[in-house]
C-alpha cells in the first residue's frame, strides 16, 4: 500500500472545513504525515484547502461571471482543476437552483470536487437529472483532489467529445517579458496543456489577481499560438480591486504592468494575417462580476480601421 493510500485512513478530525471560506470562519484540520489534510469527510489534499482560503471572494466574482456570461444551456463545457472551478460548480448548481430551471450540460473534467458537487445537487434535486459529468480518467492527484498524467491528458483531448468553452486555470500568469503560464505541481502539466491546446470554439482561462505577474514551480510551455491554434477565440479574465481596498489595493501596480504588457504583446499579432479570424481578450472584473476594464485583438484592429478612414 503506497503513502497516500494509508494516508485515507487516518482519523478525521470533528470539524468540516466550510466549502466557502468567505462565509465562515475556517475551522481547524489536522495534518498526516504525509502532509494531507484530515477532515470530516476523509482527507483532502493541504493544496485544495489552503488555496480556497486565498482571495475567495474573488474566486466567486470569477464563478458569478462565467456561469453567467460564458455559458448557456445545453451547452458542453470542460472545466479543469483548481479551487476556482470549485467555486464555478457552485455557481453553475446555485444559478439553476435560483432560476429554478436546468441547464441541462455535459461536463467533461479532470475535477473531483466538480463531480462530487454535480453528483449532491443530483441527489438533493430532480432538476438536475439531466446533467452529465464525464471524468476523464487518470492518475489521483490528492494535493489537487483532481486526476492527472497522460491517461487524463489523452481523456481531455477526447475527440469524441466537442466542448464549446474550455476553462482552465492557472498558478502565476505573466504578459511581461516572456508570456508565461505555470502550475505548482509537475504531474499536472500534460493535463493543463491539453485544456490550452484541446480543438473548441471558446477557450476561458480564469485566475485572479494574485497569480497575475508571479510564475509557480512548473512551466506549461504555453504560448499565445498553441492556445489559438485549435480554437477561435481565447479570452483570459482575472480580477482588478480597487486602490483603496486594505487588503488588495497593493496588487494595483502589478496589474497595471500587466495590463501594459499585454497590449504591447498583441500589437505585432493583430497585424498578423495568420490571426485576422481570431479573437484574444485579457479582460479585468470586480467583485459583483462586472467588467471593469478589457483590450483586445479586435480593439486594435478596430483602432486601426478607424485611423485609415481618417487617413
Amino acid at each position: 500500500m503506497t503513502k497516500k493510500q494509508t494516508a485515507k485512513t487516518q482519523p478525521a478530525s470533528p470539524q468540516r472545513t466550510p466549502a466557502r471560506p468567505d462565509a465562515a470562519t475556517p475551522t481547524a484540520v489536522t495534518k498526516t504525515p504525509d502532509g494531507y489534510v484530515g477532515t470530516q469527510g476523509g482527507v483532502q489534499g493541504a493544496w485544495v484547502v489552503e488555496c480556497s482560503r486565498r482571495k475567495p471572494k474573488w474566486k466567486y466574482a470569477l464563478a458569478h461571471h462565467a456561469a453567467t456570461h460564458l455559458i448557456q444551456y445545453g451547452d458542453v463545457i470542460q472545466i479543469g482543476s483548481g479551487t476556482t472551478f470549485n467555486c464555478l460548480m457552485e455557481k453553475i448548481i446555485e444559478l439553476q437552483e435560483t432560476r429554478r430551471k436546468a441547464y441541462d450540460l455535459i461536463i467533461l473534467t479532470t475535477n473531483l470536487q466538480v463531480l462530487a458537487k454535480g453528483r449532491d445537487a443530483q441527489a438533493r434535486d430532480p432538476m438536475f437529472s439531466a446533467m452529465q459529468i464525464v471524468l476523464t480518467g487518470g492518475a489521483l492527484q490528492v494535493s489537487l483532489e483532481s486526476l492527472t498524467g497522460e491517461y487524463a491528458a489523452k481523456g481531455v483531448r477526447y475527440a469524441f467529445i466537442n466542448p464549446r468553452t474550455v476553462f482552465l486555470g492557472a498558478a502565476g500568469l505573466t504578459f511581461r517579458e516572456k508570456f508565461s503560464i505555470t502550475y505548482q505541481f509537475q504531474d499536472e502539466i500534460s493535463t493543463q496543456v491539453a485544456y490550452a491546446t484541446r480543438p473548441t470554439n471558446h477557450r476561458v482561462i480564469l485566475c485572479d489577481h494574485s497569480k497575475l505577474g508571479t510564475k509557480a514551480a512548473w512551466d506549461a510551455e504555453l504560448t499565445i499560438d498553441s492556445l489559438l491554434h485549435d480554437t477561435n477565440e481565447c479570452t483570459i479574465i482575472s480580477t482588478l480591486p480597487d486602490q483603496g481596498d486594505p487588503e488588495d489595493g497593493a496588487f494595483a501596480a502589478i496589474i497595471e504592468q500587466e495590463q501594459q504588457a499585454f497590449q504591447t504583446l498583441i500589437e505585432p499579432i493583430a497585424a498578423n494575417k495568420d490571426y485576422n479570424d481570431k479573437k484574444f481578450a485579457f479582460r479585468l472584473i470586480n467583485t459583483a462580476g462586472e467588467v471593469k476594464w478589457e483590450h483586445s485583438l479586435n480593439a486594435i484592429r478596430e483602432q486601426r480601421a478607424k485611423r485609415s478612414q481618417k487617413a
